[in-house]
C-alpha cells in the first residue's frame, strides 16, 4: 500500500509541476495539485499496469483514500478497506480477494 500511495503521490507532484511551471527547487503542496487545470493538455491521464487510463482527478481520490488508509483513520472500516483493495486492484493489476 505505501509502495502504491508514494508511486500515485510522485505522479502527482511530477504532473503538478510540469503542468504548473513549478521549478524543482520548490516543493509542491497539496493546494498546488487541487489547483491544476483538468482540462489542460498538459495534465495526462496516468497508465496502470493493466493498460487502462485513470484521470487526474481520479488519481486525487484514491490517493486521498490511500494515506487515510495508511494513517490508520480507517483501518478497521470493512468499507475503506475493500476500497482499498479495489485501489490496489485498479492499478496494480492484482485482485487480493
Amino acid at each position: 500500500m505505501n509502495t502504491l500511495r508514494k508511486e500515485l503521490q510522485t505522479w502527482l507532484e511530477l504532473t503538478t509541476r510540469a503542468a504548473s511551471n513549478i521549478p524543482f527547487n520548490t516543493e509542491v503542496s497539496w493546494d498546488d495539485i487541487e489547483n491544476v487545470e483538468r482540462d489542460d493538455l498538459l495534465v495526462p491521464d496516468y497508465l496502470t499496469q493493466g493498460g487502462a487510463y485513470v484521470s487526474f482527478v481520479d488519481v486525487m481520490g484514491d490517493a486521498v483514500v490511500i494515506d487515510q488508509i495508511a494513517s490508520g483513520q480507517f483501518y478497521e472500516n470493512e468499507p475503506y478497506c475493500a476500497e482499498a483493495l479495489d485501489i490496489i486492484q485498479k492499478y496494480k493489476g492484482i485482485k487480493l480477494y
